[in-house]
């Protein structure tokens, strides 16, 4: 009987202990990491205006293609609003662009310094960045057909 008590005792302080030593979950990446968190941010803001510039070119170009289907020619009023939209971001693309080559090479050593699994993760957030961009861009062959 003495044992069997021991035992149990033996058992439950193992329990016990590991339940203690069980690491908690840890925090995301980007809010754990501040230099993956702005490199993200830049390129996320890259992303976001390739975006809104695909839009407004798909936007005045349909607009234009209704103009023409009614019997209206497109103003020169028509053709600076898109060369002002689109000049302005691609002034902002230009920019971000900028920030990211500045920031590749902080990047690299940022990114050698991760552990295994912060890798996987931070490769899991770029490759949802791409996807995102390569979706763009097959927006934007829109345009051209």
């Amino acid at each position: 009987m003495a044992l069997r008590f021991s035992s149990i005792i033996t058992l439950l302080a193992i329990f016990l202990c590991n339940s203690c030593s069980t690491p908690e979950t840890q925090k995301p990446l980007l809010e754990r990491n501040t230099e993956a968190r702005a490199y993200f941010d830049v390129l996320e803001e890259l992303v976001d205006e390739y975006y809104t510039l695909v839009e407004t070119m798909l936007i005045s170009a349909k607009e234009m293609k209704e103009k023409e289907a009614s019997g209206e020619e497109p103003s020169f009023f028509d053709g600076i609003k898109i060369l002002g939209s689109m000049g302005e971001s691609l002034l902002k693309i230009t920019e971000l662009a900028n920030e990211i080559e500045k920031t590749e090479l902080q990047h690299l050593r940022f990114e050698q310094n991760l552990s295994r699994e912060d890798f996987a993760e931070f490769m899991g957030i770029y490759e949802k960045m791409l996807q995102r961009f390569y979706d763009i861009s097959k927006k934007a062959e829109e345009l051209v057909e």
